[in-house]
């Protein structure tokens, strides 16, 4: 199956909903998106089983599944159908860890409901690539938000908190902070009713705070628009960059990068595709 050449023919709706970009790649784009979501599920899930201690036989059960889905998303002949095996699979995970289920793992399970409901014919390959993009501005804007309206990033409290409780914060922003208000935050017991103040007077660190927040609202901004979609792309890609350094989640890093990259030239779909692999 191949997809239209142009958006000539293509409704006005769907223009919108696919962000008004040319169609013509997004099959190459929705094939290695859908190559990698299965590999990210099976490595995630064979990791859960090997770490688990408690379980074990449904962890074990579902790492089969998501490692089989994976290998059929090679074979033309069921590529389509293997990512509801992995749907399946999730879904039990997110069950079972309800309700401490992880966003990243929601995340994985509406990337994998997308995936599913675009395997089959060109056009809906092209529609689960624009449903795919708006999950992944709707996301990262919802993150922003998040923040805004949690108040803790204005004056940094957060990060603060952050920085006094986790060596991995601590190693990143002390070139921010002088030594002796980092070792005072690390100081402060977090348990302790009433301790604090989780609050720094540091121009750059306070910026830095305010910064994620509006980076975040403002990157989906310009993926709307497409002259600016590569640059509001490959501005998400340095923002996830930034904040993976301090936060090591990369797992959660690996899937929002190649959400990401759905907004760049196909080449790079398959570029993650081959990066996540070796």
């Amino acid at each position: 199956m191949s997809a239209p050449s142009t958006t000539r023919g293509v409704p006005a709706l769907d223009r919108f909903w696919a962000f008004g970009g040319e169609p013509q790649d997004d099959l190459a784009r929705f094939v290695a998106f859908r190559r990698f979501l299965l590999i990210y599920g099976a490595v995630r899930s064979i990791l859960w089983w090997s770490q688990s201690v408690i379980d074990t036989p449904l962890l074990f059960g579902l790492a089969v599944a998501c490692a089989g889905a994976a290998g059929l998303a090679f074979h033309p002949r069921y590529a389509d159908r293997a990512p509801w095996i992995s749907l399946a699979a999730v879904g039990l995970a997110v069950a079972w860890r309800f309700p401490y289920t992880a966003n990243h793992l929601y995340l994985e399970w509406i990337a994998l409901l997308v995936v599913c409901l675009g395997s089959g014919k060109p056009e809906d390959a092209r529609r689960a690539v624009a449903a795919l993009r708006w999950t992944t501005a709707i996301v990262l804007f919802h993150t922003g938000l998040q923040k805004a309206l949690y108040g803790h990033y204005w004056r940094g409290d957060f990060l603060a908190l952050m920085v006094g409780e986790d060596d991995r914060f601590a190693r990143i922003f002390r070139w921010l902070l002088p030594s002796e208000e980092v070792a005072r935050l690390a100081a402060l017991d977090r348990e302790q009713t009433g301790a604090g103040p989780y609050r720094v007077g540091f121009g750059p660190f306070v910026l830095a705070s305010i910064g994620v927040v509006f980076a975040e609202m403002g990157v989906p901004a310009l993926m709307m628009h497409p002259r600016t979609r590569r640059l509001g792309a490959w501005a998400g890609l340095v923002l996830i960059f930034a904040i993976e350094v301090a936060a090591l989640e990369l797992g959660f890093a690996l899937l929002f990068v190649n959400l990401l990259v759905l907004f760049l030239p196909a080449v790079w779909s398959e570029r993650a595709l081959r990066a996540a692999v070796v």
